[in-house]
């Protein structure tokens, strides 16, 4: 199995991204990225932020968006193809009842068939709220395993919901192109979240399960006020010590 890359989720960084683009973007690349994975333009059109990513010597292996965008199949592909990735993320739904929810599933199951065609790949990207059962039974996340769609494993929200990052990996093996390195301080409290190994998640057995397919993407939800480039930093060394040590493949 090949060593995944490690990018980071802009989103970590979304405000920096907004007041100064390519400042932000030149922080990214000597925090030691080579990739990174979209959340919105931040207010650019797609020649403009692919122009921005190539002149910080950075890549983008897919981008966040929602049900809405989803919608229009050949602004996504014309989006996709201007900055040069090949996957899409629904990232965050506000649908909690099975009904609604399914149906969600069905219309990003026939999103995931007509950009298939241009060979766009649609991921579904969870949170904690997916686990909580049903009052008749079942969860959101069943009705995920369920469907055909790929997976962006949220590991620290995994964690964070009582489960095993590392066995969900391995459950989900060749479904899982990309996951999320998030770590977060403790289950039993509101979540605050740190730099990768820094908080509660089990970052060596996750790594040593040899789950990591392609991109292990670090995503700090809430910087807590610290330095942003000194955040996105430690998890990035944090995280290429682990895959070292995982002996993975160099």
């Amino acid at each position: 199995m090949r060593r995944p890359e490690v990018a980071l989720m802009l989103y970590t960084i979304r405000e920096q991204c907004e007041a100064d683009l390519p400042g932000a973007l030149a922080m990214v690349r000597e925090a030691g990225y080579e990739w990174v994975e979209l959340a919105g333009l931040a207010g650019r059109d797609a020649q403009t932020f692919r122009r921005e990513l190539d002149k910080a010597g950075l890549r983008a292996c897919g981008a966040h968006q929602g049900i809405e965008e989803l919608r229009e199949p050949e602004r996504v592909i014309e989006t996709a193809e201007a900055i040069g990735y090949r996957r899409v993320v629904m990232p965050y739904t506000e649908q909690r009842g099975r009904d609604e929810f399914a149906a969600l599933m069905h219309e990003l199951e026939a999103a995931s068939g007509s950009l298939g065609v241009d060979n766009i790949e649609v991921c579904y990207h969870n949170h904690d709220f997916e686990f909580v059962p049903f009052k008749d039974g079942g969860s959101m996340w069943e009705l995920v395993e369920a469907s055909g769609l790929l997976l962006e494993l949220d590991l620290g929200w995994v964690w964070y919901a009582g489960h095993s990052p590392s066995e969900f990996l391995e459950r989900h093996v060749g479904r899982t192109p990309l996951v999320h390195i998030k770590d977060v301080a403790a289950r039993d409290e509101e979540p605050r979240f740190t730099p990768v190994g820094d908080g509660g998640v089990p970052w060596r057995d996750v790594f040593a399960s040899g789950g990591l397919v392609e991109f292990a993407i670090v995503e700090q939800d809430e910087l807590n006020g610290e330095p942003a480039g000194d955040m996105i930093g430690r998890s990035y060394r944090a995280v290429r010590t682990l895959l070292a040590e995982a002996c993975v493949d160099q």
